[in-house]
């Protein structure tokens, strides 16, 4: 899919499959697109000129919303939800920092509240001789 110009100096853009690519007898490239709503292909062909991108990803339904929402509206929504991410934002970086911070502070005290017992990798002492031994029986 692409979005493309259909009428040259008009700001207006369209989303279209695209449904063949040729060349002229002059050598130029002409690319035929089609709806998908539409049971024929586009009566324009287009130069490569007039393509705007193409698509990567799509968002269902997102135009509907956009089409109810009106100017006013839309700009306080867009408003919120920028907001909304950048609050989050922060809160993540935040929140990343101060786990690395408390890591930190695990390693330098030596101890890791995860752990129970002695510590993984903690050197063996030997047992005391002069303990009573239960193993020689």
């Amino acid at each position: 899919m692409i979005t493309f110009q259909p009428v040259s100096g008009d700001p207006a853009v369209v989303t279209h499959r695209i449904e063949g690519i040729y060349y002229t007898g002059e050598g130029e490239r002409r690319i035929h697109t089609r709806g998908d709503n539409n049971p024929v292909a586009d009566s324009w062909s287009l130069v490569p000129e007039q393509i705007r991108g193409r698509v990567i990803y799509s968002v269902p339904y997102l135009g509907r919303v956009n089409s109810v929402i009106n100017g006013q509206s839309r700009s306080i929504l867009t408003t919120g939800v920028a907001a909304g991410l950048a609050v989050y934002a922060v809160w993540m970086v935040v929140s990343g920092i101060r786990d690395k911070r408390g890591k930190a502070d695990d390693d330098e005290s030596g101890t890791d509240p995860n752990l129970s017992g002695p510590e993984l990798g903690a050197p063996v002492l030997p047992a005391d001789p002069s303990a009573p031994n239960s193993e020689s029986k």
